[in-house]
């Protein structure tokens, strides 16, 4: 599966989560708050929202609990992959994410 943005999943700052640098992307201009991406490094691996993006760079992400399946990849749109629709993607309570205007 190839990762978007590479973000160790266990290093959290004072706002509680994942942090990385923009540049740490395969595509860095695929960093935008909102947008859901398939972060992580060697086998620890989710899909996760940018919750912001710094004037330095500095992104915050908040993953997903449980593995990337092809179905939370499909409805999150591919992760940096996807065409950008305008469509809001949130996951439900279950974790589900939820595709919608």
């Amino acid at each position: 599966m190839k990762i978007d943005l590479f973000v160790d999943l266990n290093c959290e700052d004072e706002t509680g989560y994942p942090w990385t640098y923009a540049d740490q992307a395969s595509d860095p201009s695929v960093v935008v708050k909102g947008r859901w991406l398939v972060v992580g490094s060697g086998s620890a691996v989710a899909l996760a929202e940018v919750i912001d993006v710094g004037a330095d760079g500095l992104v915050h992400v908040r993953p997903l609990p449980g593995p990337v399946s092809a179905q939370r990849l499909a409805a999150a749109g591919g992760g940096a992959n996807s065409s950008t629709d305008g469509a809001s993607r949130a996951p439900n309570a279950e974790g589900t994410i939820v595709v919608g205007t």
